[in-house]
């Protein structure tokens, strides 16, 4: 049982790869914050829903596995068969669980005003606790999550590349989105 994912989108000028810090201030990871840390093959565990007792994984036991690309950090993930393992897999496999996040020491960052809002840009990630599967995701972009030899499409995860993954997941959230407006018109 493997999941796959982005745990941490890089700043692309679309929405989902910032978050928004309170209702004045946004925040985005620069590309390349991440290559100093990962490269350096840090001591990372993953949990489900940041819990330190929903265990899923480490990089020590190499169940968990990082890499950075253009995009951000990605993250595969050998799940363990215990009941939170298999839960997650199956969560996952449903489309019901799409997030992931992670849980950092951020580094070097600038401030600068953009409109109504205050946005820190995040240079440089010092370290990093853990990371994994979540169900609300810190940025909207660490959520394409994936199982392993198995997709949306019926693609494997290599076959089945973060640009698909990022356009599911677009239309995941106009989808949701336009449910709520429906929702709120039937009101």
């Amino acid at each position: 049982m493997t999941i796959a994912g982005t745990a941490s989108p890089y700043w692309d000028g679309t929405p989902g790869t910032e978050t928004e810090l309170n209702a004045h201030s946004k925040e985005r990871i620069a590309v390349g914050a991440w290559e100093t840390l990962i490269d350096s093959r840090p001591k990372v565990i993953a949990t489900f829903n940041h819990n330190e007792n929903a265990l899923l994984g480490s990089t020590d036991d190499g169940s968990l596995r990082l890499w950075h690309d253009r995009k951000g950090l990605h993250y595969e993930l050998d799940l363990p068969e215990t009941t939170t393992g298999r839960d997650v897999y199956t969560l996952v496999k449903s489309k019901r669980l799409r997030g992931s996040s992670f849980h950092a020491k951020l580094g070097r960052s600038t401030w600068t005003r953009e409109g109504n809002f205050e946005v820190r840009t995040v240079h440089e990630i010092t370290a990093i606790k853990e990371l994994g599967p979540v169900t609300i995701p810190h940025y909207r972009g660490g959520s394409n999550l994936a199982v392993r030899g198995w997709s949306l499409r019926g693609m494997s995860v290599q076959e089945y590349s973060m640009e698909d993954l990022d356009k599911e997941r677009d239309e995941y959230y106009e989808t949701q989105r336009r449910i709520a407006e429906a929702r709120a018109f039937k009101l």
